[in-house]
């Protein structure tokens, strides 16, 4: 399903308030649901209880994004469920969401954080970055 926008001759600047003042607009449609936004990342964040909402809520982004110029790239977005780490069978939320991917850890802000609320992986990274530079310096 191909949503087509009406574009309008308007500029945007995404820098400094107005962005603050355009990205201000866009809500969840569930007051349960939260909704994080950093610069050009949105976080949207539902509870369990509240899974049947997802296909509504992004429907609404999207919409949102067309009525501002701009677009939700499918394909960049993916979905994260997050379980208890005592719990030992994976969960999966049905129905999936059409061309979102559902991925095991994901980077916000610069942290990757796994499905089961650890941030393992990202100490990895950070040591062996840092072990990659240690080793660069002791070459020179």
């Amino acid at each position: 399903m191909n949503r087509k926008c009406e574009t309008h001759s308007r500029v945007r600047d995404w820098s400094g308030e107005l962005c603050y003042i355009t990205a201000g607009d866009l809500k969840t449609i569930n007051s349960c649901n939260y909704l994080f936004k950093y610069a050009d990342d949105s976080y949207l964040i539902t509870p369990s209880a509240n899974a049947d909402s997802r296909t509504a809520e992004l429907t609404t982004i999207e919409d949102w994004a067309c009525s501002n110029n701009l677009k939700l790239n499918r394909s960049k977005s993916v979905e994260i469920i997050i379980t208890r780490q005592r719990r030992k069978s994976h969960v999966s939320l049905m129905p999936t969401l059409r061309d979102i991917a559902q991925v095991q850890s994901i980077k916000i802000l610069g942290v990757t954080i796994s499905d089961r609320l650890s941030v393992n992986q990202h100490v990895t990274n950070v040591i062996a970055s840092c072990a990659q530079t240690f080793h660069a310096l002791r070459v020179l």
